[in-house]
């Protein structure tokens, strides 16, 4: 078997056949390991090295895991070691954009969909005392913070900023931070001025909690301190079955196109389109970053999670999509992508 298209280990083999013929998550994720060619060869060693390390020591037994449990070591336990990061050039070769690439002319301004809700443990120390340890208490006390005055929005986030970029210091360094082009999210946000969860949509996530949460946007670029971009893969993605690769053939400076799953549970796509993606290590955001976005924030509806049927579905349009926007695609690549034709479904 292959994965990334190139030949795999024994393990990482068994974890993809028997992901192929679970549930649709899991098959998401399998197709999306076998053909994610932007992994080099020596970051797939380097990866299936740690999956055997963590299979021996019954840390992981599946497909899902094994990204999840490396993504773990990479971005945490490995403290200052660069090794296997989407930031270490030797293993991570063709993924780095170089500065004034083609692919980047006129892209100036790039946005990013921050879950608040998910920064808290990041949060503690910085509001000891004040943010309560759960939820639901802890995503109301955010959505009250950030129902003050302009000023006091500021105030806040200026603190949650500086606890966010301390902790990464400390403990991620090696996180990668995702981005989208500014003009395509600023569409959906304009279209979809009171829905969080549209937003999450558009950057290929969902809100994953039983519970309100609350989201912010913010928007800068390399002027702003912005670190060097990269095109993301899969490895750094971790268990994410809404991300979708790209063959490895295509030019590193379009980063990556995200899976557009707006409306994704109405009517079909009219036409489909999507925004490009890119991964940063992570810097110190700033209160005008949230004001350049237009002060936009909100809470997400609880526990709206897609239908497959339309996941998959958008899926479909998204192949479609990127073969014809690039045309250097083969056109066998992930032919397969999903396995199961959508008139046979529920």
């Amino acid at each position: 078997m292959t994965a990334f298209e190139r030949p795999c280990g024994s393990t990482l083999s068994r974890f993809i056949s028997k992901s192929k013929v679970d549930a649709e998550r899991p098959r998401f994720l399998a197709r999306n390991v076998e053909w994610d060619s932007r992994v080099s060869a020596e970051r797939q060693g380097h990866f299936e090295g740690v999956v055997d390390e963590l299979v021996a020591k019954k840390f992981v037994r599946n497909l899902a895991d094994s990204l999840d449990g490396y993504r773990k070591r990479i971005v945490r336990e490995q403290g200052w070691e660069v090794e296997g990061s989407f930031l270490d050039s030797e293993l991570n070769r063709g993924n780095e954009i170089e500065p004034g690439s083609r692919w980047l002319r006129g892209v100036t301004e790039f946005g990013t969909v921050l879950n608040l809700s998910w920064q808290t443990e990041r949060m503690r120390q910085e509001f000891r005392g004040a943010m309560p340890n759960e939820a639901p208490a802890c995503d109301t006390w955010l959505k009250e913070q950030m129902e003050r005055s302009a000023s006091e929005q500021d105030e806040f986030l200026e603190r949650v900023f500086r606890a966010v970029a301390k902790y990464h210091e400390e403990w991620e360094p090696y996180k990668p931070v995702w981005v989208a082009e500014w003009s395509r999210l600023r569409q959906v946000l304009e279209q979809h001025p009171r829905s969080p969860d549209e937003w999450l949509r558009f950057v290929g996530c969902e809100a994953d909690h039983k519970y309100p949460q609350a989201i912010v946007v913010l928007k800068y670029g390399a002027r702003d301190g912005m670190p060097p971009l990269y095109r993301p893969t899969q490895l750094d993605s971790g268990r994410n079955p809404l991300h979708f690769p790209l063959p490895g053939q295509t030019e590193a400076g379009y980063g990556g196109f995200i899976l557009n799953l707006v409306e994704a549970d109405g009517e079909p796509a009219a036409g489909y389109s999507c925004s490009r993606e890119w991964i940063h290590a992570p810097f110190r955001w700033r209160p005008e970053f949230f004001a350049a976005a237009g002060r936009r924030w909100g809470m997400t509806n609880p526990r709206k999670f897609l239908k497959m049927k339309a996941i998959r579905s958008r899926r479909n349009d998204h192949l479609g999509y990127l073969k014809a926007t690039l045309r250097d695609i083969p056109e066998n690549w992930m032919v397969d992508a999903d396995q199961i034709p959508l008139e046979s479904q529920i």
